[in-house]
């Protein structure tokens, strides 16, 4: 943070302080706009978000009346330079007037004259908030005539603060997927005995069942206090983090038509016991979310059942691939997920299926898991 004062310093700090403090996005930005306005030391300001468009929507201001609000967003965003649909490419996370336009043409401009000057705004600069190639927010600070206008300071300031801006509003959009999809949640991680818990796409907790907040309490070796969070209890080991990692590496190099395998590992608590714990990602369409989330189910290695290799070759003659296709099987996976984890075409895991059927003398994968493992 060099090039920053201790006064400007604290006043960023109060800024992601604020930011970070809130869940919910209107208080969010209530409250980061109050911080805002007085750290910039404007005479007013905006914050908009942006819909699917980037069209400004769901104006809150400081010292603006709202009616002029309405006005822009019905009217005058066509004529503003630094409305984000004006721009020809995505900005940089601060611009000024004076690095956008003349002056004093633009003070003979209609936008001007019609819409800033009523309203005392002669000096501008934005923020805006990119997360990627989406802008996801727009802040606007305004200072009256005769004021100076926004130089290096400010820039400095807007550029340390945006990306922590950028962040809280995109933890408060995924609180609010996970309370609107709560119900969806809560019957894929409840209807179940074994430990379930979703993770967002920065390994955060969005949701757990009991039972695995049980188990990762065994795992860690922590206690956790009756109305924790669900990110307070939940505490995952770094393998498990770094598996849902390479999963979502995968989904962004895998073709479309391609879908990313799930990742399984053994851990060994600080208690007594041994978990299985499987990281798949989730289906967007089922999530509608922006980003992947991932779905971690955890199960005492005692409660998994296992099949015993040596008993199938002896009872039905089945070969070492055989006997993989049937584990694969029994552990749920889809023909071109097994096709993937043993590198060969799915059309050879349905012809090693037909002979593992006949051997077994079975005609579905039902009953030869039921076979396997009951010898």
């Amino acid at each position: 943070m060099g090039g920053i004062d201790q006064q400007d310093l604290r006043a960023v700090l109060e800024i992601i302080r604020v930011a970070d403090l809130h869940l919910e996005v209107d208080q969010l930005r209530q409250d980061a706009i109050k911080a805002i306005h007085k750290a910039f030391k404007s005479h007013s300001c905006n914050f908009f978000l942006t819909d699917q468009h980037s069209k400004l929507i769901d104006p809150i201001g400081v010292n603006l009346e709202h009616r002029y609000l309405s006005i822009y967003q019905s009217h005058f965003f066509r004529f503003n330079p630094f409305d984000p649909i004006n721009l020809e490419r995505n900005p940089k996370a601060t611009l000024t007037d004076e690095e956008l336009f003349s002056l004093p043409d633009f003070f003979e401009t209609e936008y001007f004259n019609d819409f800033l000057k009523p309203q005392e705004v002669y000096r501008q600069m934005v923020v805006y908030l990119r997360s990627a190639e989406k802008i996801l927010g727009f802040i606007g600070l305004h200072r009256r005539k005769g004021s100076a206008g926004f130089g290096k300071r400010e820039v400095r300031i807007g550029m340390l603060i945006a990306p922590h801006l950028v962040s809280a509003l995109e933890k408060a959009e995924m609180f609010s997927l996970v309370k609107e999809k709560g119900g969806f949640f809560k019957a894929i991680c409840d209807c179940t005995s074994f430990g379930k818990i979703v993770l967002d796409a920065a390994m955060r907790p969005v949701y757990a069942n009991d039972r695995a907040i049980d188990i990762c309490a065994r795992i860690t070796g922590q206690t956790f206090r009756f109305g924790q969070k669900v990110g307070e209890c939940v505490r995952l080991p770094t393998p498990v983090c770094d598996d849902c990692a390479q999963l979502g590496g995968e989904i962004r190099s895998f073709p479309n038509t391609i879908k990313p395998l799930y990742r399984q590992r053994t851990i060994t608590g600080s208690e007594a016991g041994r978990y299985t714990v499987r990281s798949e990602v989730m289906d967007e369409n089922l999530t509608k979310s922006k980003g992947p989330l991932f779905l971690i189910t955890i199960q005492n290695v005692s409660d998994n059942p296992v099949i015993d290799p040596t008993r199938l070759k002896e009872e039905y003659g089945l070969t070492n691939r055989e006997v993989e296709i049937v584990d694969y099987t029994q552990k749920g996976l889809k023909n071109s997920e097994i096709a993937g984890m043993l590198c060969i075409s799915e059309g050879t895991v349905k012809n090693h299926l037909k002979s593992i059927f006949r051997k077994v003398g079975v005609d579905n994968r039902a009953s030869l898991i039921h076979e396997a493992l009951a010898i």
